[in-house]
């Protein structure tokens, strides 16, 4: 004679096959012959809360912690359930005792109501006892930087690295935690590992470039976009890395790019105007700031152009009132810069040298990627002292003059050496033309091939 009786077994058996109404007739029958029954309390809370019914599968798993409070698997399981209702404080006071789990948990839940320092608290103890816990460790990295622990977060993101190196969003966070320390080098490894995981990720992508940019690869950055999907984003870094080659006609074409698939991009139509100033081709920003008007920027997202152009009119105190508008996370450096030569320029003494004092501050906050940059320059430079030998030029054919045109003289100086004042008495006689900083031979290797095919 079989045994009818509902048992927790059968109820399982039932929810396994896909049937949670009948798993849960089944359980509840069971539960009313053996009220005390842990398993059928739990499972019968795990059954409500798969359905839906999150106050009915919260109040099963709380009858299991009232008879047993050490019961750390029904805590967690009440806290989600709470959670889910939106009671976040007692799903706090669900994992106030317990084991690591449950610290884990409550770093979790802390976490996500932006209590960040209780939750790498929570998360600091749960990897002193559970070290290998690589999912703890990413959550405590991104913790600490969220609490401005540049190192402490870079600290936690490497462990995180190094125990699961295979974990895409693992390196996403250690790569920004390494850029917002100051460590681009570090920073570019670990997106390049993300890559190598998911090569067609185009944030990655993008930040990778970025990268190679800051750190004075320009060409390096162009190669990682070469095969980039088209987009606004996609074509505004291109633009940057072109920018900093000095490659200005190119950018100038990306950002138009940029413009023509995001129109109304306001910090594409402000890149650009900065390429055109520095370009030497002020004249440009008027036309550019009307288009972006009649594109629906607001002026006050251009106050930078709107500053540089009525500086180059003479406009002094009006270029003052722009510069001032500009927000303080746009160019700060160089805005405080303007900033202070205008205000020299109109007699405001004080706000020149406050100015001044800003930007020197501003500045000196960038003294790990200005180190960064400066090494990889002085690498740039070796590399083509190493080429540029007189048994090199000593191969060279000599060249056909083409035409009757003159040849160029090149007036080599360093910054602030006077060779601005030079260039104004050279364009005072009628038979010279003083080209700007134009990278003309930069062009050239560009099209040649590198330094090493320029003869």
């Amino acid at each position: 004679m079989s045994d009818d009786r509902p048992t927790l077994e059968r109820a399982v058996a039932l929810a396994r096959a896909g049937d949670g109404a009948a798993a849960r007739r089944e359980a509840e029958a069971a539960l009313a012959a053996d009220p005390g029954n842990g398993g059928l309390l739990h499972f019968l809370g795990t059954l409500h809360c798969q359905a839906g019914a999150f106050a009915e599968g919260a109040g099963y798993f709380r009858r299991v912690v009232e008879r047993d409070p050490d019961a750390s698997a029904a805590r967690a399981d009440l806290a989600r359930a709470l959670l889910a209702l939106g009671q976040s404080e007692e799903a706090l006071l669900a994992c106030a005792t317990g084991g690591p789990e449950l610290r884990r948990l409550e770093g979790q839940i802390l976490q996500s109501l932006g209590r960040d320092a209780e939750a790498a608290a929570a998360y600091e103890q749960v990897v002193g006892q559970m070290p290998r816990d690589w999912e703890i460790w990413n959550n405590l990295g991104n913790t600490r930087q969220a609490l401005g622990d540049a190192a402490g977060a870079v600290a936690a993101l490497e462990e995180a690295a190094r125990i699961r190196p295979d974990v895409l969003p693992i390196q996403v966070n250690f790569g920004a935690a390494l850029a917002a320390a100051g460590q681009l080098e570090e920073a570019l490894r670990a997106y390049s590992a993300a890559l190598t995981l998911a090569p067609a990720e185009l944030p990655i992508r993008l930040e990778a470039a970025r990268l190679q940019r800051q750190l004075g690869r320009g060409e390096a950055a162009l190669q990682l976009l070469e095969n980039a999907p088209a987009g606004a984003e996609v074509a505004v870094e291109r633009a940057r890395s072109l920018t900093a080659l000095r490659r200005l006609d190119a950018a100038e074409q990306a950002y138009r790019e940029a413009i023509g698939a995001r129109p109304g991009w306001a910090e594409a139509y402000l890149e650009l105007g900065i390429a055109l100033e520095r370009s030497g081709r002020v004249e440009a920003l008027a036309p550019l700031l009307a288009e972006a008007a009649a594109q629906g920027v607001a002026a006050e997202a251009l106050s930078y152009l709107h500053a540089l152009l009525l500086q180059s009119q003479g406009r002094v105190e009006e270029a003052l009132e722009w510069a001032q508008r500009v927000p303080p996370a746009l160019e700060p450096v160089r805005t405080q810069r303007l900033i202070s030569r205008l205000a020299a320029q109109a007699g405001q003494s004080a706000l020149a040298f406050a100015a001044a004092g800003r930007a020197n501050a501003l500045a000196a906050r960038d003294w790990r990627a200005a180190l960064e940059r400066a090494a990889a320059y002085r690498a740039h430079v070796g590399r083509l002292t190493q080429i540029v030998t007189d048994s090199w030029v000593a191969r060279w054919t000599p060249p056909v003059p083409a035409g009757e045109r003159p040849s160029p003289v090149f007036l080599v100086g360093f910054p602030r050496s006077g060779t601005t004042l030079l260039d104004t008495i050279l364009m005072g006689h009628g038979q010279t033309h003083v080209l700007e900083e134009i990278p003309l031979l930069e062009r050239v290797m560009a099209q040649v091939g590198g330094m090493e095919r320029l003869a």
